[in-house]
């Protein structure tokens, strides 16, 4: 008989080998470009929180590595109130102005290192917790304490954000971190190891699944052409450009309306367990 212990994989997995001080000031160096992204992940974000469908506005939620708040504003919109909780200054100052933008009061920010904070010591327990595609996902017993009467865990089930980008911006100079990367459709989305570990504890964990894109709609060609040219790790010169709507013209469709649209489409889980099942005694 095999005995798999998903809780000694979990160690290994991608967030929780990247629990370093140099770790967090890279992802908050990168606070521009997540924000930057906000407009292009608009209706995918829609999707996402539309899966959310456990917070009510009686609830306060947390929204655990928040980045530049592109969960957190419209959950606000869903609940009572939210914590934005992240470990970067700059990611949380996006949070706020984007807060500040849509006149929404009910948000509050709270700069924490997950990695280095205990869930109902550091800071309160919350009515649900949210964790998206963050460090929150290193440990989902730890991120179980974080909420007194539901979770959710996002990430992909489809290409990832850099795939997009590696995408458009090949043979442009201006792929950054992401030239040359193909996504694999054998690739793991993550989603087995806090499924198993909370099933294995005792918990009835569901899964839904967000559909989306990373999309834009222009009144032309070239005004889109000229938003994903923005997306560019830097400026693109007239040999970059022509490359760009080259790869470009693959996803681009124009609308009954005349109007132009971009879309490179992807999907999300949404995996979501009532904290008060997880069985504790059977960590030992």
């Amino acid at each position: 008989m095999w005995i798999f212990n998903w809780r000694e994989l979990e160690k290994h997995t991608g967030w929780a080998v990247r629990a370093t001080d140099e770790d967090a000031a890279m992802w908050d160096r990168g606070a521009g470009g997540w924000n930057k992204r906000t407009e292009f992940e608009r209706s995918f974000t829609a999707s996402q929180v539309a899966a959310l469908t456990r917070i009510t506005k009686e609830d306060i939620v947390l929204d655990a590595c928040c980045g530049a708040g592109r969960l957190t504003i419209p959950i606000a919109r869903l609940a009572k109130s939210v914590t934005a909780l992240d470990a970067g200054e700059h990611m949380l100052e996006y949070c706020r102005a984007y807060a500040q933008r849509e006149g929404l009061t009910n948000i509050q920010t709270l700069q924490l290192n997950w990695h280095k904070v205990t869930p109902g010591v550091d800071f309160p327990k919350h009515d649900i917790a949210v964790a998206c595609i963050s460090p929150a996902l290193a440990d989902v017993v730890k991120f179980s304490a974080a909420a007194t009467k539901y979770c959710y865990y996002l990430s992909f089930t489809g290409p990832a954000y850099r795939f997009c980008m590696s995408e458009l911006f090949d043979g442009c100079g201006a792929g950054g971190p992401f030239h040359g990367l193909k996504p694999d459709p054998n690739a793991d989305s993550g989603l087995n190891v806090p499924f198993n570990i909370l099933y294995d504890l005792g918990a009835k964990p569901t899964v839904n699944y967000a559909p989306g894109a990373w999309e834009y709609t222009g009144q032309t060609r070239e005004e889109v052409l000229d938003y994903l040219a923005s997306l560019a790790s830097m400026p693109l010169d007239e040999a970059g450009r022509a490359r760009l709507a080259e790869n470009a013209a693959p996803r681009m469709t124009r609308l009954p309306d005349g109007r132009w649209n971009y879309a490179y489409p992807s999907e999300m889980y949404v995996l979501g367990w009532d904290p008060n099942e997880l069985r504790l005694e059977r960590l030992r």
